[in-house]
């Protein structure tokens, strides 16, 4: 058995799902990063650029995306977890022992003043650099988008806005807020799509603003839904911010929001722009209007 890869650090959702020992298989791989399934869930095994992340298994392999195939990683392969190292296939291992778990930082605390400067400096900044597909420039742009997907979202976006205030107000998901944020599933572009990206920066703002309840409630409404309405991955990344548990980069731009700490927000949405089609900008919508239904309840 060959590894020309090097394991770097775990997510603590892959964390857990990689410490029983059980099969795993293939079910989608891309460029830059792969994704494995586990009886109990789905991992990313990616490589260093990728960023911590509550699923990833980051990996070194030099200055390039490695040659997948070559190390005999195709969708459908087979493989498993033994004795604290991941294997696919004769060719490509990695040991798992000792490996550090990476966890985010702990949420900043917030003031309606300082999150007000905060949006209205990041919509100045975000909204010449939202992608024309996706949902973003629903909310961070002119309130329009430019692809079929974002039209047809137009009413249920500002209807989410609206039905979040009013269960913010109550402290429960209302039956309207629900029905609002399930008709957002897979709906839109890219391996997660963009109404669950947007839905998952709901998720991350509620956990970082201590509203578990609300949080809970909205995800309970969500999870029945899911295996009808979106697709397998993405569903596992949004249960992971249903817990609280983005990718590093949405830790660290929704802090750099509530602290105020405007002039690192080109850095954070330069950073945003290369996660997934539009995940990053479509994530950070959902941030904002979260935030923005929040303060208006501070």
């Amino acid at each position: 058995m060959t590894n020309a890869v090097h394991p770097i650090s775990l997510g603590p959702i892959a964390a857990g799902l990689l410490e029983h020992d059980g099969d795993v298989e293939v079910i989608a791989v891309f460029e830059r990063c792969c994704y494995i399934s586990t009886v109990r869930g789905i991992a990313c095994i990616g490589i260093e650029v990728l960023g911590d992340g509550p699923l990833n298994v980051l990996m070194t392999s030099g200055n390039a995306a490695p040659d997948w195939a070559a190390l005999g990683i195709t969708r459908e392969a087979k493989g498993g977890v033994a004795h604290g190292q991941l294997h696919i296939g004769d060719r490509f291992a990695l040991g798992l022992v000792g490996l550090s778990v990476w966890k985010p930082p702990p949420w900043i605390v917030s003031t309606p003043a300082r999150l007000a400067q905060s949006l209205l400096e990041l919509r100045r900044s975000a909204a010449p650099l939202c992608p024309a597909e996706g949902l973003s420039g629903l909310v961070l742009g002119a309130g329009r988008g430019g692809d079929r997907a974002s039209h047809a979202a137009a009413d249920l976006v500002a209807d989410l806005r609206k039905d979040f205030v009013t269960s913010l107000a109550a402290d429960r998901a209302t039956p309207k807020f629900l029905r609002t944020a399930t008709l957002l599933l897979g709906l839109g572009p890219g391996l997660t799509p963009s109404g669950d990206d947007l839905l998952g920066g709901v998720f991350l703002v509620l956990s970082a603003m201590g509203r578990t309840r609300l949080r809970d409630e909205l995800w309970a409404g969500l999870e029945p839904e899911l295996d009808l309405l979106t697709v397998e991955i993405s569903a596992a990344h949004l249960a992971a911010t249903a817990d609280g548990l983005g990718a590093a980069a949405m830790h660290a731009a929704l802090n750099a929001i509530l602290a105020g700490d405007v002039a690192s927000f080109p850095a954070h949405l330069a950073t945003l722009a290369t996660i997934g089609h539009s995940s990053g900008f479509d994530t950070l919508a959902g941030m904002v209007l979260a935030l923005d239904a929040l303060q208006s309840n501070m």
